[in-house]
């Protein structure tokens, strides 16, 4: 019985480890020369957050990405779990809020089991939603990403 249960708690666990080397991932270049400021976060499609999340959004502290380096985003193990997960990634240039900004932009990324990108290569340029992306599916992912951007309508 012992080893069974010991059979059981080590497959669980090479199982954990397996599906968290399979996680996709967003990988940001910033080829600008000064410093972006980025916001990442997690949320699920098509449902508008609660007060209490927009307040932690408001009060979150930006990463910074100095010029010519590189930062991975890779979603938690919960997103991967969940259906209609989405990375929400956001960034200003030059400075942390955007109305000092010399620059900015953004995108969402949908994680999927059927169609998407394993990795998502992002590199902001100077400007407005100036910057470009590429996609691989070099080797297996748990789940696959799919970008867009959301659409917002004025009332």
């Amino acid at each position: 019985m012992k080893k069974t249960i010991s059979i059981v708690f080590v497959l669980t666990i090479l199982l954990f480890i397996y599906m968290m080397s399979a996680k996709p991932n967003v990988i940001v270049k910033n080829n600008t020369v000064k410093p972006i400021y980025v916001l990442s976060g997690e949320s699920r499609y098509g449902v508008e957050p609660d007060p209490a999340k927009i307040d932690g959004i408001i009060k979150a502290r930006p990463d910074v990405i100095m010029p010519g380096e590189v930062m991975k985003i890779s979603p938690s193990f919960s997103s991967l779990m969940k259906d209609d997960s989405v990375i929400d990634l956001g960034w200003n240039i030059g400075a942390r809020y955007e109305h000092a900004a010399s620059g900015g932009g953004g995108w969402n990324f949908l994680l999927s089991d059927e169609e998407g990108a394993c990795s998502i290569s992002v590199v902001v340029n100077e400007g407005y939603n100036n910057d470009s992306f590429d996609e691989k599916n070099d080797g297996f992912c748990y789940k696959k990403m799919k970008s867009f951007r959301y659409k917002y309508q004025k009332n």
